[in-house]
């Protein structure tokens, strides 16, 4: 997405992948996009300029879209990398420490990890997510919060809500609209929103409470988008 001349632009919609754009499964590894919000897609890319904004590798994404025209911003916008020292030996820290409790995750990414608990057995959430918060107060990296997950990453990365107050920014003169469904994509909105030019919304969840954002259900997405992509269209 470039920076746009004073030209009339097409309205910029930005979509999260895991819980907006996917539903979230217990293998983060078999999150798909389905044909029919597929087909969606591509009924909205020829009147707004379309981009997933994601912490998902972007190869991973893109092999998904079918040759759709969206852009694709993958690691929450930061350059791919091989992860470091520090980062692999908190790694091993955490696998010690989590690997061995039912239902816990770790998700291995190019820049460090993501510890996901939402396949822990209900009676013991409550402590699991304690445990992974603790945790991640001993070690100074950089934490973003999903949906029943913590994901780390190097200290000074770049967060979600970083990349979508750049691309706002240099996008000033058209409309701009994220969707996601989670704390980071919450924080990132929280952010965002200062711009007059942006607007967000946030899908249903029980990991996201009162924060004053809207909330949409996912069934109603694309009824969202169109009418804020047509907003005299009352269909």
């Amino acid at each position: 997405m470039e920076k746009n001349s004073g030209a009339m632009q097409k309205p910029l919609v930005i979509l999260d992948f895991d819980g907006t754009l996917a539903p979230i499964v217990p293998k983060p590894g078999d999150a798909r996009i389905a044909r029919s919000t597929l087909c969606k897609l591509q009924a909205l890319s020829k009147d707004a300029e379309l981009a997933i904004l994601t912490g998902r590798p972007q190869n991973f994404v893109r092999s998904q879209l079918g040759g759709i025209r969206i852009q694709v911003i993958g690691l929450h916008g930061n350059r791919q990398s091989r992860m470091g020292h520090g980062m692999l030996k908190l790694l091993t820290l955490a696998k010690k420490r989590f690997t061995s409790i039912s239902g816990m995750q770790i998700e291995r990414k190019p820049m460090g990890f993501v510890v996901h608990y939402r396949n822990v057995r209900k009676a013991q959430l409550a402590s699991a997510e304690r445990s992974i918060r603790r945790f991640a107060k001993s070690t100074d990296a950089k934490i973003l919060n999903g949906r029943k997950s913590f994901e780390f990453l190097p200290p000074g990365s770049k967060t979600k809500a970083d990349a979508l107050a750049a691309i706002v920014r240099r996008n000033s003169r058209r409309r701009v609209l994220y969707i996601g469904d989670d704390p980071s994509d919450a924080e990132a909105i929280l952010k965002a929103r200062g711009y007059r030019n942006f607007s967000g919304a946030l899908i249903k969840s029980k990991e996201v409470g009162a924060c004053g954002i809207r909330k949409i259900s996912r069934r109603g997405l694309f009824r969202f988008i169109r009418l804020f992509v047509e907003p005299n269209d009352e269909c």
